[in-house]
């Protein structure tokens, strides 16, 4: 399927179970250049701290998500689409889906790491109001820093908000946004 084809309205986001592992771990070597391993996958599906969820088009998984919960303070340690969904608002809906859990669930504050140079990245948090708070000199093993962001629940934009007024279908906002 041709990702122009895709309905944002069509994907489905779902906690992650053994059967996703291989995909997961295929999207995550597509992406990253010290991927995490399927045993580093595994252990975060038994983990009671943590919330593991996919987003699926048509039975098949393109991203994850993967987040660490400390008392009120939530860690998004791991998040990726796959190439060839990328730039469409699949990460926008996959955010937008794990903040909406996080506030219901009481958390007050969401951290997450992003390499200085994944301006991407970085548009996309900050749409979501992360802002800013630190740099972790050298973290990635090429020697790269790499800049801490947070967002407090506060400050947490929702997907709906960052259309024009809230009442339009954030869909049809991404759709003009991106000329699809």
């Amino acid at each position: 399927m041709l990702r122009r084809n895709l309905e944002l309205g069509s994907l489905k986001i779902r906690e992650a179970s053994f059967k996703d592992l291989f995909r997961v771990v295929k999207i995550e070597r597509e992406n990253f250049s010290k991927p995490w391993g399927l045993g580093g996958f595994v252990s975060e599906l038994v983990k009671r701290d943590s919330i593991f969820l996919v987003v699926e088009f048509e039975d098949n998984v393109i991203g994850y998500v993967v987040t660490w919960i400390s008392f009120d303070e939530a860690y998004i340690a791991n998040i990726a689409v796959d190439l060839n969904y990328q730039g469409i608002g699949v990460g926008s809906r996959l955010i937008d889906y794990l903040l909406n859990i996080l506030k219901e669930k009481g958390i007050r504050r969401v951290i997450l790491e992003v390499r200085l140079s994944n301006f991407v990245a970085r548009r996309l948090y900050e749409k979501f109001g992360f802002k800013v708070v630190g740099i972790r000199k050298n973290m990635y093993h090429d020697g790269e820093d790499g800049l801490v962001m947070e967002v407090r629940f506060e400050n947490i934009v929702t997907i709906k908000e960052v259309c024009d007024d809230g009442t339009r279908d954030y869909r049809e906002t991404l759709k003009e946004q991106r000329g699809i």
